[in-house]
C-alpha cells in the first residue's frame, strides 16, 4: 500500500454502535454465566437471487468475496467482544468467478469456541447465539446489530437493543 502511495482504510463504524456496547457490558456483567460458545452468522441469498452487482464477483475489482463482504461483519463483532482467537481454523467454497462465495471459520480460546459462517449463495433467518451457563444473546442481524436479546435459562427474553 505505502509503495504503491496508497492509504489503506477499513470503515467499520459498528465497533462504536451502542448495540456492541450493550452485549460487551451484558457479557461482563457475568448474567450469561461462563461463556463457551457462540455461532455468528451473516448470510443473503444475493448471488443466488441475481441482486448483487456484477463487480462484486470479481476478485481485481473486490479483493476478495464474500469473506471481505459478509464474513468481515462476523469476525470484527467476535474480536470486540472475545479478543483476539488462539487459533482460527478458516474454509471457502468458490464461485465461478473465483471469488469466494460462502466460509466458515473456528475461532478457538483455551474456555470458548465460535463459529463463524457467511455466505452469498442462501438466505438465512437464524441469526447468531452467544451461549453461556446462565444465559444466552440472540442477535437477528450482525451486519446491523439489531434484533438483540437476552435469555435467561428461564427462557425469559429482554430486548437488549433494536426489533420488536
Amino acid at each position: 500500500v505505502k509503495a504503491a502511495g496508497k492509504v489503506f482504510t477499513i470503515s467499520y463504524p459498528h465497533r462504536t454502535f451502542p448495540t456492541l456496547r450493550a452485549a460487551k457490558a451484558l457479557l461482563d456483567s457475568g448474567k450469561l454465566g461462563t461463556v463457551t460458545y457462540a455461532r455468528v452468522r451473516n448470510v443473503h441469498n444475493g448471488s443466488s437471487a441475481d441482486w448483487l452487482p456484477p463487480h462484486f464477483y470479481d476478485k481485481a475489482q473486490c479483493g476478495g468475496g464474500a469473506m471481505m463482504d459478509l464474513g468481515i461483519y462476523c469476525i470484527y463483532p467476535a474480536i470486540d467482544l472475545f479478543g483476539e482467537p488462539e487459533s482460527i481454523e478458516a474454509f471457502s467454497g468458490f464461485l465461478r468467478t473465483g471469488a469466494d462465495g460462502w466460509g466458515s471459520c473456528i475461532f478457538r480460546y483455551p474456555d470458548k469456541q465460535l463459529t463463524l459462517t457467511w455466505s452469498k449463495v442462501g438466505q438465512s433467518h437464524l441469526g447468531s447465539q452467544i451461549f453461556g451457563d446462565k444465559g444466552t444473546i440472540t442477535i437477528e442481524s450482525i451486519s446491523c446489530l439489531t434484533g438483540m436479546k437476552h435469555w435467561n435459562n428461564a427462557g425469559e427474553a429482554a430486548l437488549i437493543w433494536g426489533g420488536e
